[in-house]
């Protein structure tokens, strides 16, 4: 798949994670934590950490920036699309929710620099 491909997956992906997390959900009282809703976080934004590193990864580009460049995109697309939650009615910011997206993000680059370290796309 060529880059304009691959770039494609990574706007869907981001385009599904917005619709997702923007969608307003029925209003409750209390704290409610549920191991669901953070599986949830942990795939939607490991799974876009490892469609960046699969991006940008070429036979050229030095990995380490690479996956600092997934990483750093990543977590700062689980934090804002945390702060959009404060505008959603019956939505409300999480730090387990961001934190469980951080989680998901160094699993998928613990999982991609296993498969990429010796082969390059």
């Amino acid at each position: 798949m060529n880059f304009l491909g691959r770039l494609y997956l990574v706007f869907s992906w981001s385009l599904a994670i917005f619709i997702l997390i923007s969608a307003p959900m029925p209003e409750y009282v209390g704290e409610k934590v549920t191991l669901y809703d953070k599986m949830v976080h942990v795939v939607l934004f490991g799974v876009l950490a490892y469609l960046i590193v699969y991006t940008l990864i070429t036979k050229t580009t030095q990995l380490k920036l690479v996956f600092l460049v997934s990483f750093l995109l990543s977590v700062l697309y689980s934090g804002l699309s945390e702060y959009v939650q404060v505008f959603i009615p019956g939505r409300d910011v999480s730090e387990f929710d961001f934190m469980a997206g951080v989680l998901g993000i160094i699993l998928a680059l613990i999982y991609a620099y296993n498969k990429f370290r010796y082969k390059k796309v």
